[in-house]
């Protein structure tokens, strides 16, 4: 865009010069008062548009750092692209809204965990490719983890479920079956124990089944469960789909 931007200057430049160049000797002063207003005109235009663009990523990064205080960013400054963004939550992820279903919300609905973030990073491309706007998509976190996703102002697409429940560290005295205290950090059961030479730490990790939701048509509703990630990724055009049908409709 600079190359342009000298190149269309110095032709500018070289023509009027040449027109000034054949006339002068006819030029009067109110002549030659045109003439170089003429001349620099393009010259402040192009200024001004390059203070604005530069006013506007300026205010786009000052807001970036404004909204996502813990955010770590590369800026490409040759082509004004944000290329990398890592976030501990969101109010949105890629464009993509992200709401509680209770006010006040509960801590942590918008913290993504690496298997919504592969999802959703997927489905944003497909909404890209098929031409339907990220910015309007909303995802909805549920008291049990999963998302609704709807297409505002159009659809419900359907649900999504990855969520990933933390794992419990259970302090056992040696030789009882039954946990004497249960704790949601690994840091908490050692501090507990750390005084107890009989008593040990057991992990105990949630199994998570993932699940997604799809809708086809005006009312068959498609609800599929033990997926894996790879899985639910492969169900993503029937909600770009149903998207499109209900565009349609």
């Amino acid at each position: 865009m600079n190359i342009v931007k000298i190149l269309f200057i110095i032709i500018w430049t070289l023509w009027c010069l040449v027109g000034i160049f054949k006339n002068f000797t006819h030029y009067k002063f109110y002549d030659w008062i045109i003439a170089l207003l003429v001349l620099v005109v393009p010259y402040g235009i192009s200024w001004l548009v390059s203070k604005k663009i530069k006013s506007n990523k300026n205010a786009t990064k000052s807001d970036l750092k404004t909204n996502y205080p813990c955010i770590d960013t590369v800026w490409n400054e040759n082509s004004d692209v944000l290329l990398n963004i890592t976030e501990c939550t969101f109010s949105d992820y890629m464009g993509m809204k992200i709401v509680p279903n209770t006010y006040p919300a509960k801590d942590g609905y918008n913290c993504l965990n690496e298997n919504e973030k592969i999802f959703f990073q997927e489905f944003y491309q497909q909404l890209i490719a098929a031409k339907l706007s990220p910015y309007l998509i909303k995802l909805t976190r549920l008291s049990n983890g999963e998302f609704n996703v709807d297409y505002t102002t159009l659809c419900y697409v359907g649900k999504i479920n990855l969520y990933q429940s933390p794992a419990s560290y259970l302090a056992i005295k040696r030789g009882n079956k039954r946990a004497t205290k249960i704790f949601h950090t690994l840091q908490e059961a050692e501090t507990y124990i750390s005084q107890k030479e009989e008593y040990s730490i057991e992990v105990r990790q949630p199994k998570d089944i993932n699940s997604m939701q799809y809708l086809r048509g005006a009312s068959t509703i498609k609800n599929l469960s033990n997926l894996s990630v790879e899985q639910c990724i492969e169900y993503i055009p029937y909600w770009i789909r149903y998207i499109k049908y209900c565009k349609r409709n």
